[in-house]
Formats: structure tokens, sequence, C-alpha cells
């Protein structure tokens, strides 16, 4: 039935038709309990700036299965979730697509959020710490050095913790800081 929704789509499409008006007369042939689907596939369409490319993405996300796929409803579900927390969805879903091809920084996302106390806090932040370290590149010289840092720590969160109430003091008094890091 989805494949057939979808042929009738790219006709549409290809005919110059309104594919919301498509949509919509198409919908009386899902059953009621697709109904909300269908309304987000219109909103897509209405918010989209290239509905054939739009068609493309979501025809192969619906012929790979992605609507019957454990891990595919599990990640909708989680970024479900990061939608709300967030008050810049354009940049979270900017984020979570770069995020997205690379498993190992999906897994780390995860970790940062699942032990996070404030989620809501930490999506926030990402996309700030992700811009902070676009803009000066120097920073990203210490990444390593941070991650190294709190890998060897027996309590990486009380370590991170420390990391930034000694860099706040350090802002402030660095002839003393540079004379304590010589240790």
């Amino acid at each position: 039935m989805v494949s057939s929704l979808f042929t009738s789509l790219e006709s549409a499409l290809a005919k110059g038709s309104n594919v919301t008006t498509t949509i919509t007369s198409l919908a009386s042939l899902v059953p009621s309990s697709l109904h909300s689907a269908v309304q987000a596939v219109i909103t897509l369409f209405d918010e989209t700036t290239s509905q054939n490319s739009t068609l493309t993405v979501l025809s192969t996300m619906i012929s790979e299965n992605i609507t019957e796929s454990p891990s595919a409803k599990t990640a909708m579900a989680a970024l479900t979730s990061l939608l709300g927390y967030t008050t810049n969805q354009t940049e979270l879903l900017s984020s979570v697509a770069k995020a997205a091809s690379s498993t190992n920084q999906l897994v780390a996302l995860d970790e940062i959020l699942s032990s996070s106390a404030n989620a809501s806090a930490v999506v926030s932040m990402v996309p700030a710490l992700e811009s902070q370290l676009a803009s000066n590149t120097a920073l990203l010289q210490y990444v390593p050095y941070l991650f190294s840092l709190l890998s060897a720590s027996s309590d990486p969160a009380l370590t991170f913790s420390s990391l930034v109430s000694i860099t706040k003091w350090a802002e402030n008094n660095t002839a003393t800081f540079y004379q304590y890091s010589k240790f």
C-alpha cells in the first residue's frame, strides 16, 4: 500500500500537481490509525524547500523498511525527545545529522545524555560547544587531552567538574595558575 501511495505522489509531482492536495486525497486510502502519519507527511511537504528531494528521501526510508525496524523506531523516538528538549530545532537536526555519520558519535551522545542529570541542558550545550569548536579551531588541539584525562579518571564526572572549576579560577588567577602548572 505504501509503495502505491508513493507512486501516486511521484506521478502527482511529475504532473506539477499540488502535493498537499494529492496527499490529502490519498489519505482516505489509509487506515485511521495512520492519519497522524499522513498529517506529518503533509507537514513535511509544506515545509520543504524541495518536494522532489523530500519524496526521494521518504521513498528510500520506506524501501529500507524504517517503519518496521526496531532500531529505527527507537532512533525516531529518541529524536522526537531531543526535539522536545531544544530551543533550536534546526541546529539540533543539523547536529544530529552530522553525528549520524558516525556510530561512535551517536553512542557517545547517548552516553552523555543517559548519564546527564539534565538532558535538556546538555542538548542545548552540544550545539554551542560544536559552534565554539568550529569557530575557534585552535581549541581542537586540546580535545584529545581532555578525553585522555577523562578516560584515565576513576570518576570522569567529578574530574570534569573539577576541571571546569579550576579553569574558571585560572581565568582570574593566570599568574598563580601558571606557577602551579609547573609542578
